[in-house]
């Protein structure tokens, strides 16, 4: 069915105006006629069979080389007289090694045995040193013991003198009170000052008086 563009009436397909507004329809396409079948080709004769190639003949064996002849034997060689050995080789001059360094340990003994008379510094010499067990050590630090010793006796005993003189008054007790302080100083003094120098010039000895009572040796 064909529709007309004007007017869209509904129009058979062989129709070539419309026939409400008479407007001139395209005209149909002819229709195509079938193209011819082709004919198939004819079959192609099979290709000829090659004959076989002729076998080749036998190359002929070649005829074996002739053996050489054995080359002649060398002479050996004279044998040479082996060379006179070489002397040792002179030793090269060491350098001269340089003095090992002596060094001799540090005696501390001396010093401990000093200090000994100062206060109560005996007790390095009892507790601390390493050399507490040297006789001289232990000698020393005796007699400062008992110098300690006598020294606080002497200054208990001193005040105890300056109280009863304080007691008593007066310009005598004041005096005896003076004398009694510088007698205990002056005993303290005289025995550290003796152990000190003494011991120093490596003259070990007891103390006067006191240092034969020492305990600890």
């Amino acid at each position: 069915m064909k529709t007309c563009p004007i007017c869209h009436a509904t129009l058979p397909d062989e129709a070539l105006f419309c026939a409400q507004c008479g407007a001139k329809l395209a005209e149909p396409a002819p229709v195509a006629e079938p193209a011819p079948v082709a004919e198939p080709a004819p079959a192609a004769e099979p290709a000829p069979v090659a004959e076989p190639a002729p076998v080749a003949e036998p190359a002929p064996v070649a005829e074996p080389a002739p053996v050489a002849e054995p080359a002649p034997v060398a002479e050996p060689a004279p044998v040479s007289e082996p060379a006179p050995a070489a002397g040792p080789a002179p030793q090269a001059e060491s350098a001269p090694q340089a003095a090992p360094l002596n060094v001799e340990p540090v005696d501390n003994r001396k010093a401990y045995c000093i200090l000994s008379y100062i206060g109560i510094l005996w007790l390095l010499g009892l507790l601390i040193s390493p050399e507490k067990r040297d006789p001289r050590v232990r000698f020393h630090v005796g007699q400062g013991i008992i110098a300690s010793i006598v020294d606080a006796a002497l200054y208990v005993s001193a005040g105890i003198l300056a109280a009863i003189f304080g007691v008593i008054g007066g310009p005598l007790a004041g005096a005896l009170t003076s004398l009694t302080w510088l007698s205990v100083h002056a005993a303290a003094v005289f025995f550290l000052v003796y152990g000190v120098v003494r011991t120093a010039k490596n003259k070990d000895g007891y103390l006067p008086i006191i240092g034969r009572f020492a305990f600890y040796k």
